[in-house]
């Protein structure tokens, strides 16, 4: 969901980089609209990093590396809805 949430921040602002509190603010959208919240959203961002996914070069300069954002949060808007629905059936 923080990744969802960057990739809208990224997607919002039409710019390679954005500030913390705007990933925080998306990432806290996303988690709304599927009924949950996200706890430490610093340290999940840091475990983004940690695996190349994300750019964090500082608290305003946040960023994905290496992949067009409108496709990625298209991928991962139908990625989360997959998963809520299987779980509803489940």
């Amino acid at each position: 969901m923080v990744l969802l949430g960057l990739a809208r921040a990224l997607r919002n602002r039409k710019t390679p980089y954005v500030p913390f509190n705007e990933v925080q603010e998306c990432s806290d959208l996303v988690a709304e609209e599927h009924g949950t919240r996200i706890r430490g959203i610093d340290r999940l961002l840091q475990d983004l990093a940690d695996r190349g996914i994300a750019q964090v070069k500082s608290l305003t300069q946040i960023g994905i590396a290496d992949v067009p954002v409108n496709q990625l949060a298209e991928y991962l808007k139908l990625l989360t809805e997959r998963v809520k629905t299987d779980v509803k059936d489940n």
